[in-house]
């Protein structure tokens, strides 16, 4: 099975079928399909951060934490310190021979044997700030989260071996995303973004299409911040073309209210939305979406409609409004 690290998602083998991800101090586990679900599978582990699985076992980060844990592919034999980092170790990945992982203070991707044996801290050492990572049968894939680096947002690539590597494999400025998980698998890379709540998929050769999965509809698992595939392709892929979300009411620019209202349509029948206030996360909404108790000064609205199929708008409506006292 490839492997990508909710905060870390993964997926077992097919004949297993579940999907697990780190929820808190605990891992959690359910069925492909969303049933099933036990939020502390594998529970007391600390702060889990990242999650990878193979055949054989589950492995995980702690945030903050300066090891790897692993346990058997059914839940036990935990081993909370399998593989020492050098310094904070955030992300992890394994594919058929090794584990990898993200080095956060030293800004490195680390490797080992799957037994743990001949770890090397420094793999890759020309990294502006590593996030999540995943591997295939020739590379690397690992998120970057450099402030003020040049490709921060992006997805990098780099051989086995952590030659060649490329800051911007997937990197579009007309095109944004906001990457926090990276998996590989089917011929494609796979992210997930916290930002707007689904998971990206891209062509080997890092051509980015903007949806194909709401994580939160089908898993209910809330803000996706990593992602696991197994070889098989995601169930379900959303039909183009996505819905157009238009906001047919607003309040004035500058106002002296303290609760406002929004009306807004979708170019598609059926659709469902989802509202965002400022830095707020998306949440389901209604139209009209009444705004109560705001504080003054400048705010920020924004609306996407999500068709019956599941795809969402990839460029959601928005406002400005200022509310004066």
């Amino acid at each position: 099975m490839l492997g990508l690290c909710l905060l870390g998602l993964a997926l077992a083998t097919p004949a297993d079928a579940f999907v697990y991800w780190t929820n808190g101090s605990s891992i959690g586990r359910s069925t492909l399909e969303g049933g099933g679900v036990n939020k502390r599978w594998i529970n007391d582990i600390g702060f889990a951060d990242a999650v990878a699985v193979d055949r054989h076992n589950i492995y995980w980060t702690v945030q903050g934490g300066n090891a790897i844990g692993r346990a058997n592919i059914n839940g036990t034999g935990i081993d909370e310190s399998f593989i020492s980092g050098d310094g904070p170790v955030r992300n992890v990945a394994v594919d058929g021979d090794h584990i990898y992982w993200t080095n956060a203070e030293a800004k490195t991707i680390g490797r080992a044997n799957l037994d743990g044996t001949d770890p090397d801290q420094s793999l890759i050492t020309t990294l502006g700030g590593p996030g999540d990572l995943a591997v295939d049968a020739e590379h690397i894939y690992w998120v970057n989260h450099g402030l003020g680096f040049d490709f921060s947002g992006a997805i990098g690539r780099a051989n086995l071996d952590g030659s060649d590597a490329d800051q911007g494999f997937t990197y579009t400025p007309t095109q944004p995303t906001f990457p926090d998980g990276v998996a590989v698998g089917a011929g494609h890379l796979y992210w997930a973004d916290y930002a707007f709540g689904y998971i990206v998929r891209a062509d080997l050769a890092g051509t980015a299409e903007l949806f194909i999965l709401d994580i939160n509809a089908i898993f209910g698992a809330g803000t996706p911040h990593g992602v696991a595939v197994d070889a098989r392709p995601f169930p379900v892929v959303p039909p183009d073309p996505a819905p157009v979300t238009t906001i047919t009411k607003r309040p004035p620019n500058k106002t002296r209210k303290h609760r406002v209202k929004f009306r807004f349509v979708s170019s598609e029948p059926g659709s469902s939305f989802r509202c965002k206030l400022d830095r707020r996360p998306f949440e389901p909404c209604e139209s009209p979406k009444k705004l109560r108790r705001l504080k003054k000064g400048k705010h920020r609205f924004k609306v996407r409609a999500i068709d019956a199929a599941g795809n969402p708008d990839p460029t959601p409506a928005k406002d400005r409004f200022k509310v004066l006292r």
